[in-house]
């Protein structure tokens, strides 16, 4: 099983309404995917560390997951033709696939992550590291390039248009 998922709260609502709810939810309904926005009863970090909780949590939840394309409340799917399948298909030995744009290495805010081990050691060793990286300014984001090198087996970047 394939999960889309994202999180917002009332002051991205609006935003909401027309990302997720008009977009997201219909490309995930038109490939049988589930989806899940987290949406109340955040766990307190700041929002990068609430994402990874998350992915967390539905990995714990949704034992049957593969897939979780994780979506930032701001994204729109551009190409409803295109599946995750495809995607994660194209990087067959990866199990965390994320993309650069034009001012950072990575966009942690358009993700794939599967559902194994080593995505699993992944998010956890960046919830293990909270206390030093929520100081810093990119956040779980530093986490995530300050450790390319270690997860350069599991984390592949692909280019922007490729997610």
């Amino acid at each position: 099983m394939i999960v889309l998922a994202s999180m917002h709260d009332e002051k991205y609502q609006e935003l909401a309404t027309e990302t997720w709810d008009n977009n997201k939810v219909l490309y995930a309904e038109q490939h049988g995917y589930g989806y899940l926005a987290k949406t109340e009863d955040f766990y307190g970090f700041e929002p990068g560390f609430e994402k990874i909780a998350f992915l967390i949590d539905i990995l714990d939840n949704y034992p049957d997951t593969d897939w979780i394309w994780w979506t930032g409340s701001d994204g729109l799917v551009m190409n409803f033709n295109t599946t995750v399948e495809e995607k994660t298909a194209a990087v067959p030995d990866a199990h965390i696939i994320m993309s650069a744009d034009f001012n950072f290495k990575i966009n942690a805010d358009s993700m794939l992550v599967r559902n194994s081990p080593e995505a699993r050691a992944w998010l956890q060793d960046i919830m293990d590291n909270i206390e030093e990286y929520s100081r810093k300014t990119y956040k779980e984001q530093q986490f995530m390039l300050d450790t390319l090198d270690k997860y350069a087996d599991i984390v592949k970047l692909m280019p922007q248009n490729f997610m």
